[in-house]
């Protein structure tokens, strides 16, 4: 589940915070992480828009690794930023 209020603070630029409790297994809550991801829309005169995203993971002691990583001298990506483009026509 997640959430995202926002708040146009001119025709031009929106700001946003997405928080997302992610849950992998509906069985076991405790195997779960959290994000939280501020983000600066701009708008792109109603053909698209630009986002500017950063995102902070938060994860339980029961995540796991991803493959080829090594205990204890890796960890799981906990901040990411992200630009992303989307037009519509």
């Amino acid at each position: 589940w997640g959430i995202e209020p926002s708040y146009l603070v001119s025709p031009t630029l929106r700001v946003s915070a997405r928080y997302d409790r992610v849950v992998l297994d509906a069985y076991d809550g405790e195997n779960s992480f959290r994000v939280l991801s501020p983000r600066l829309t701009f708008p792109l005169d109603g053909w698209g828009e630009l986002f500017l995203m950063y995102s902070r993971y938060w994860y339980g002691d029961k995540i796991h690794l991803r493959a080829g990583q090594v205990p204890l001298v890796t960890e799981p990506d906990a901040n990411v930023f992200k630009i992303q483009a989307q037009v519509a026509w």
